[in-house]
């Protein structure tokens, strides 16, 4: 079963986001809960946690990347 990694509504006032970095390699496994992206607001940065546990198979968000809370950041396979 695949699950996808998105960007969650991080404020009432926060509109976007850009991609910083994956804090994870394709292929690698991740836990539920674990910091998988980092991403930056007007702000702050913010470490976004996976949303269960298994093995990251595609990153479709890329750094620098513009994002809008709920686009896909990619995918897990559980």
């Amino acid at each position: 079963m695949k699950v996808k990694i998105k960007l969650p509504l991080l404020g009432e006032n926060v509109r976007e986001a850009t991609m910083v970095v994956w804090l994870k390699a394709l292929g690698e496994s991740v836990v539920q809960g674990e910091a998988l992206v980092e991403v930056m607001t007007d702000k702050t940065n913010v470490e976004i946690p996976s949303p269960a546990t298994g093995v990251l198979i595609e990153q479709t968000a890329m750094p620098d990347e513009v994002l809008e809370p709920g686009a896909i950041l990619g995918t897990i396979e559980i």
